[in-house]
């Protein structure tokens, strides 16, 4: 124990070996602990490229952007370092490294989520790029972060989706509900309007039938009115012969009046003039007897044409009244219709409308001939009383004109009397004049108002067949308008059971054809659409590139626990420094043989698939040679301490190389030293060879490594060689630290 101690007083290196190998347990774990403490925590440190292209969309006028939400939603999430980019600094970023992956929200994302409500209901989905040869850890983290975010948003779309689904079932079902009683009462107002065109079919019947009875009652008027004025025309000829008689008779008894003085010379043209006017007298009294009889038949034929009128008069008050009881009744119905009514009612309203209108211009003639009829029949009275009293002075005027020839003897005696009963006679005479010419007035003035009479009731038999013929027509549309009644209540009633049935019956019957589509959509409204750059297959492709620079490592140090180091010395000649290298020529043929085993079992016995078989091999030759060129240079340079400094480097590169979890999720240590150490780089270019295949992005990683590779077997050539003035000069600078220490 004595000699140990005091070993370790004399050799100051022995010490620090023994002090580092004492400590190597603790450096190694507390090394692994710090790198790796929380990986997790530390992705937030991995950056991830996130382009958002969506262009928004609109639905019920509400803009919507699901895209712009996740960004915001992103931005308050730090389990990555999210980087809000465009497209084209995403592609490059992922392609030179710089993003471990790429999130892209595609330009119909927000309208592929609203299209559940459509007819042609569309998943949504994210587009997820992931280098997996950047880190295989990483892409696993990344995958499940965006998996999680694809979870919650699907989560909130599919709760938006229910929420709407359920408010239009419940508008639907409303919506039937109310179309239900609506159609039910379709079906009442219907059911009263079809009752009201039969019973406006009826009225119309009836109409019709006394239409037809006014229109026959006035063609008799019409052939009465004939009738009339032809025995008015008859009576009026009589009227002007009779009056052509009696002033030729009054002016023979004018001239008798006037020339009284000489009747007695001329007793006998007296007896001759009696005799005449006797004669005359008596067709007198023959054409007064036939004026007589005529004004008896035209008062006939006008109290028969008389209450005619009075009939139409009434008639066509009725008709009045029901037309417009009808056109009521009919507007009525047009104004139970929510919408337009139908287009054969609208048309039957303007028809009886017109036909009112017809029949109204119809009562004011009939009343305008009721007018001119009053005035016909005071004169027909008229020249009934006057054509009376000239009968009765007609008779007496006969009477007398018998007893003048019975009393041509007085009269012949007596001239003074017959002077006198020939005043009398002229007088009476001057009155049948005067009475002739008022007949003869009064049956020009029935003339004519029978002629006007028969032009009106012509016009009214006229309009009568028109009115018959609209009513007609009327009678064909309002029948017509009650099949369609009857038929449209039958479609309400199917309607409203239709309507029922749907309401109980809706989610059976809605949008069956895009039920399956909808249901899938809404269970899985947005999926994640994955694109691996350089796809890693399992966990030992993933961890390959980060255990061939560690087993050759490891090799490496094993080649010098065999092989003795030879001393520096100064060589005579080249020759003989050649020769000193031996050591190290047989430490790179060890190297090289492990550089071919590793491979080769890795790829032939574990089935490790490779992009390149050639450049694996070619690459682990490198990192061996490298890997043995610093092991021989440290143990060349430090002896045992070298050999500790080779366990430190191991570890150092263990934890800083993104072997395992990213250098990011690290200490900053590890981060600021990851690119001073080779195994960085071995590790980046290994992932390419075995899975990516893409070299190019590891031309940098490659001249690095070429570089190292160079400078150490430089050093390593010349660390046996013992310089002027340096030999053992680092030995000796450390002991004195040593010894100060």
């Amino acid at each position: 124990m004595k000699g140990i101690w005091g070993r370790l007083r004399e050799n100051k290196l022995f010490l620090v070996s023994l002090i580092g190998t004492t400590i190597i347990p603790l450096i190694y774990g507390g090394l692994y602990l710090w790198a790796f403490w929380d990986p997790y925590t530390g992705m937030r440190n991995a950056k991830v490229a996130v382009v958002n292209l969506d262009a928004g969309s609109v639905k019920d006028d509400q803009a919507y952007n699901f895209g712009k939400d996740i960004i915001d939603k992103l931005k308050d999430d730090h389990n990555l370092d999210w980087q809000f980019v465009d497209q084209n600094k995403a592609d490059q970023g992922i392609k030179n490294l710089a993003y471990y992956a790429t999130l892209t929200i595609p330009a119909d994302f927000s309208s592929k989520l609203l299209s559940v409500d459509g007819d042609s209901p569309t998943t949504a989905s994210f587009n997820l790029k992931i280098r997996d040869t950047n880190s295989y850890f990483a892409s696993k983290f990344i995958k499940s972060a965006v998996n999680e975010l694809a979870r919650k948003l699907r989560s909130e779309v599919g709760k938006k989706y229910f929420d709407n689904l359920f408010v239009n079932i419940r508008k639907i079902g409303d919506g039937l509900r109310d179309g239900s009683e609506g159609a039910y009462k379709l079906d009442d107002g219907l059911k009263e309007a079809k009752d009201g065109s039969q019973s406006l079919f009826d009225g119309i019947v009836k109409f019709k039938d006394g239409l037809l009875s006014l229109k026959d009652g006035i063609g008799d008027l019409f052939g009465g009115s004939q009738t009339l004025r032809d025995n008015v025309d008859k009576a009026y000829g009589g009227s002007q012969t009779l009056m052509s008689g009696i002033s030729s008779v009054s002016s023979g008894i004018h001239n008798i009046a006037t020339n009284s003085a000489a009747l007695s010379l001329g007793s006998v043209q007296i007896a001759s003039g009696v005799a005449s006017l006797s004669k005359n007298s008596d067709l007198l009294l023959s054409g007064a007897v036939q004026i007589n009889d005529g004004l008896s038949a035209v008062s006939s034929e006008y109290l028969a044409l008389s209450g005619g009128i009075s009939q139409t008069q009434n008639a066509l008050s009725q008709i009045s009244q029901s037309l417009g009881q009808v056109n009521s009744n009919l507007s009525s119905l047009a104004s139970d219709y929510s919408a337009s009514p139908p287009a054969k009612l609208t048309e039957t309203i303007t028809m009886l409308s017109s036909i009112t209108d017809s029949v109204n211009q119809l009562s004011g003639r009939v009343t305008s001939l009721t007018a001119a009829s009053i005035k016909i029949q005071n004169g027909i009275g008229q020249l009934s009383t006057n054509n009376s009293a000239f009968v009765a002075k007609l008779g007496q005027f006969d009477s007398s004109l018998n007893k003048l020839s019975d009393n041509l003897i007085v009269l012949s005696a007596s001239n003074q009397s017959l002077a006198q009963g020939v005043a009398r006679l002229d007088n009476g005479m001057m009155v049948i004049e005067s009475g002739m010419v008022s007949l003869n007035t009064g049956l020009h003035d029935l003339s004519t108002g029978s002629a006007t009479l028969a032009d009106k009731l012509n016009e009214a038999k006229s309009g009568g067949d028109d009115l018959y013929a609209g009513i007609g027509t009327i009678q064909d549309g309002s029948k017509t308008l009650t099949d369609g009644l009857s038929s449209a209540q039958n479609g309400s009633q199917k309607l409203a059971g239709k309507l029922s049935d749907s309401a109980m019956d809706i989610s059976n019957r809605s949008a069956e054809e895009n039920v399956l589509k909808k249901t899938g959509v809404m269970a899985d409204p947005l999926t994640v659409n994955e694109e691996h750059i350089g796809i890693v297959a399992n966990n030992g492709t993933a961890f390959a590139p980060y255990f061939i620079p560690l087993s050759l490592w490891v090799g490496a140090m094993s080649i010098f626990f065999v092989l003795k180091m030879p001393t520096k010395r100064r060589f005579s000649s080249a020759i003989l420094w050649l020769r000193s290298q031996k050591t190290y020529m047989a430490a790179l043929f060890i190297g090289v043989i492990q550089a071919i085993v590793l491979p080769f079992v890795m790829t032939h016995g574990l089935g490790l698939p490779t992009k390149n078989s050639v450049r694996l091999y070619g690459y682990c030759l490198l990192l061996s040679t490298m890997f043995v060129s610093i092991q021989y240079l440290l143990i060349r340079v430090l002896a045992n301490v070298g050999r500790f400094a080779g366990i430190i480097l191991l570890m150092l590169q263990l934890t800083s190389s993104s072997g395992t979890y990213p250098v990011e999720t690290s200490a900053k240590f590890f981060q600021n030293i990851s690119r001073f150490l080779p195994m960085t780089y071995a590790v980046r270019i290994l992932r390419e060879i075995i899975s990516g295949g893409n070299l190019s992005i590891t031309v940098t990683s490659w001249t690095i490594t070429v570089r190292m590779v160079i400078l150490f077997m430089v050093l390593s050539f010349f660390s046996t060689y013992a310089f002027p003035k340096t030999r053992n000069l680092f030995r000796n600078h450390l002991l004195v630290f040593l010894e100060r220490v």
